[in-house]
């Protein structure tokens, strides 16, 4: 199955699907990944190169190994398949930060950008794009996260749902005029539906 690479950022006329097509395609492949945690409002960026790296956006802290990222599925069927996210030989300071902040419910995007394979320097390669920031690969919630602290490193393991598990929760609206009200002050469309529900009308009198 061949998967299309597109960037809306860029104009129809760009190379970029060509490049990491060519790339993809070629003997050598330097994939790299990139991050984005809405930790209640404060984003934090990571990717797996080594270094830093200044995107359109930001710039990804660069965590290396320390950051693994689980396969992510694509079932043919319709369902939630999630992926699980791994941060791991970091300093404690994170895990203040993971305890302390609102993040279950919040979206986390993953992003695929490769290395172009024709330059030699790996301290510094080139990345395909630029700084516009590569496509998105997934996009989800994050839901339970793990912390495993040893006193001096921590470990962190995130679990990241689909938002098809949305359509696996039940939905708790109802059209009664006090959840209207709730949702618009100024709408009082259902105010009577109670009177409705209730009233008897004979059919043919």
């Amino acid at each position: 199955m061949t998967r299309e690479f597109y960037d809306p950022d860029v104009g129809s006329g760009s190379t970029y699907n060509t490049d990491v097509s060519n790339q993809v395609n070629s003997e050598l492949v330097r994939p790299v990944y990139f991050i984005e945690a809405d930790f209640d409002g404060s984003v934090e960026r990571l990717c797996t190169h080594h270094a830093d790296i200044v995107m359109s956006s930001g710039t990804f802290t660069g965590a290396g190994d320390c950051l693994a990222i689980g396969s992510i599925d694509e079932p043919y069927e319709l369902r939630n398949a999630g992926i699980s996210i791994t941060i791991s030989g970091l300093d404690s300071s994170i895990l203040n930060h993971a305890l302390n902040t609102n993040y279950q419910d919040k979206t986390l995007t993953v992003r695929m950008g490769f290395f172009s394979t024709t330059t030699s320097n790996t301290d510094s390669p080139q990345l395909i794009g630029g700084s516009t920031l590569p496509p998105i690969i997934f996009v989800g919630r994050m839901d339970v996260m793990t912390i495993t602290d040893s006193g001096t490193t921590c470990a962190i393991s995130l679990n990241v749902e689909n938002r098809l598990a949305d359509f696996e929760r039940t939905n708790e609206s109802r059209y009664t005029y006090e959840e209207q009200v709730e949702r618009h002050a100024n709408d009082y469309s259902l105010e009577h539906i109670v009177v409705i529900q209730k009233r008897v009308l004979p059919w043919g009198q």
